[in-house]
């Protein structure tokens, strides 16, 4: 709930004050086989109108590495640059992409896809989410011997810890992992993984639907006292103390004596001693700083565990821009249609439960060869793209026969024909004494059934083709 209360107080910053991100506007359009990339990037902080200041030198000058000599925009801190690239995309903003063109005798087919920053691998994101909830078992488990491993009920009460409650721990961490990767396309589907998350405790009985608005409350407020009276009836329910709880488990339910008794335990761990001497490394040129109180790692853990605050200091946005001229078949970005150009827009948080991906695939007909071919166009978008993938993976000695087939098919009597009854060599002949679905299998049956259902969509066209 905690992480709640810290995104709440950087949402309502950003509306007050604005918050500090790096900008990146990338404009990207065909060119010959390849892909020209520009890039505009800034810095901006502040509220609207932001106020605007360049990027870090060192971005800077890993920029230039990549593109050459920067170019000043409009005399202000913006800087420009640009470059040609084929097939692979380079590594500027951060990530993975590539521009791929096929050209087909009928047509084309462009296919664009890259990964800004994040981490793809996530099994590894989930693992680490499974350890950290694994450490923070093991905190509670530890803690649990220290305190109370002497009173009467301790061995049921360390196996719910031990099986229970770290079972639990790892689902709800893979929770919000499916609430924060499905809020990425959906908002309201990441509310729904949040409310089963809170479903799953309820069930399991560590609260009831009378404790949401204690805790709603203590979320906004920091206030732990509904969180104590969670932990103190819990531990008393596994030590089986039944209605005569013993004084000397009082405590529990005081918050500060409990978030102290829980601290002064974390003090003692190897885990706690690892994070401190990992902060000294990390010091600034190698200063010695201050050892973390134990609050400060708890927290560095539970973002691990549950989600991960991103600081406006780390934020990055791109606003992507692709030239198309036609619609793409595929994307997951807005169709800019006066433009001719596919947009995105996005923000590059280190931590988020998938990585900003930007696709798009789109074809174009080659008009006055399919109209030669078949007296129309009769490929065009996805189904163009299949073909246009058929065709790629066709081995060399097979192009020559269908390359031969398309040739013919201007003097044909019947286009539509022609196109069933062939096949390559070796393959079984067209049975003209059986129906469609029971001829023999042909590896010109993906074509085959492309093509003629482009025909039969202008019955008339597909009979007048000579000399189309």
């Amino acid at each position: 709930m905690k992480t709640n209360h810290r995104c709440l107080i950087a949402f309502v910053a950003s509306l007050c004050f604005g918050c500090a991100r790096d900008m990146y506007r990338i404009e990207i359009s065909p060119e010959n086989g390849a892909l020209r990339r520009s890039v505009i990037c800034w810095h901006e902080k502040g509220p609207d109108p932001p106020e605007m200041s360049a990027l870090a030198e060192e971005e800077l000058q890993r920029l230039e590495a990549i593109y050459g000599p920067r170019q000043t925009v409009d005399d202000g801190p913006k800087y420009r640059f640009e470059g040609l690239f084929h097939d692979a995309l380079p590594n500027d903003v951060g990530g993975s992409g590539s521009y791929t063109h096929w050209q087909n005798p009928l047509g084309s087919l462009e296919y664009y896809v890259e990964r800004f920053r994040g981490d793809d691998d996530l099994e590894a994101g989930l693992a680490a989410r499974r350890e950290a909830a694994a450490t923070l078992a093991d905190l509670i488990v530890g803690w649990a011997e220290t305190e109370l491993a002497d009173k009467p009920g301790f061995a049921h009460l360390r196996r719910f810890l031990e099986h229970d409650l770290r079972r639990d721990l790892t689902n709800l961490g893979i929770y919000t992992w499916q609430s924060e990767a499905a809020a990425i396309y959906e908002e309201h589907v990441g509310g729904e993984f949040l409310v089963r998350a809170l479903q799953y405790l309820v069930e399991r009985d560590y609260l009831g639907p009378r404790d949401i608005p204690a805790l709603y409350a203590a979320a906004v407020s920091d206030d732990f006292q509904p969180a104590a009276r969670i932990v103190k009836r819990l531990v008393l329910r596994e030590l089986k103390t039944n209605d005569r709880p013993p004084e000397s488990l009082e405590w529990l339910g005081d918050p500060q004596r409990l978030k102290d008794s829980f601290a002064n335990y974390v003090r003692t761990t190897d885990f706690y001693k690892e994070r401190a001497a990992q902060r000294r490394r990390t010091g600034a040129d190698g200063a010695e700083q201050e050892p973390p109180v134990p609050a400060d790692v708890l927290a560095e853990l539970r973002d691990d565990w549950l989600s991960h605050f991103e600081a406006p200091g780390d934020a990055a946005t791109v606003e992507l821009t692709l030239v198309t001229v036609v619609e793409p078949f595929a994307t997951n970005g807005e169709w800019v249609g006066e433009a001719e150009k596919v947009r995105w827009s996005g923000q590059l948080e280190r931590h988020r439960a998938l990585p900003l991906v930007c696709f798009a695939a789109w074809s174009r007909p080659d008009g006055g060869a399919q109209k030669k071919h078949f007296g129309k166009i009769v490929l065009e978008g996805a189904e163009l793209a299949q073909y246009v993938l058929w065709y790629e993976a066709l081995p060399g000695e097979k192009r020559p026969q269908w390359d031969a087939l398309l040739e013919r098919l201007p003097t044909a009597d019947d286009v539509a024909g022609a196109v069933r009854q062939f096949r390559f060599d070796g393959e079984p002949a067209y049975r003209p004494d059986v129906t469609e679905d029971q001829q023999p299998e042909s590896r010109a049956d993906e074509p085959r059934r492309l093509i003629l259902q482009g025909l039969d969509a202008n019955p008339s066209g597909s009979l007048d083709c000579k000399g189309g």
